[in-house]
């Protein structure tokens, strides 16, 4: 319950952070984006970031809820 799963047609899983460049391979226009997870240091960025949106997400999809 603290990350997405994502199951790869291998069968493999790949879970929050980790996840999104495989994503965004997969969503026509936003593969260009996976670039930017190969830099050195955004991996652990995005893992943190990740762990903050997750344990946060009622708090931000109520905030984004309002008129």
């Amino acid at each position: 319950m603290t990350a997405m799963q994502l199951v790869l047609p291998g069968g493999g899983v790949l879970s929050g952070a980790d996840a999104v460049p495989e994503l965004l391979r997969r969503i026509r226009g936003w593969g260009w984006v996976v670039g930017v997870f190969a830099l050195p240091g955004v991996r652990p960025v995005a893992r943190r970031i990740y762990a903050w949106i997750a344990s946060n997400r009622m708090r931000i999809s109520c905030a984004l809820d309002r008129p």
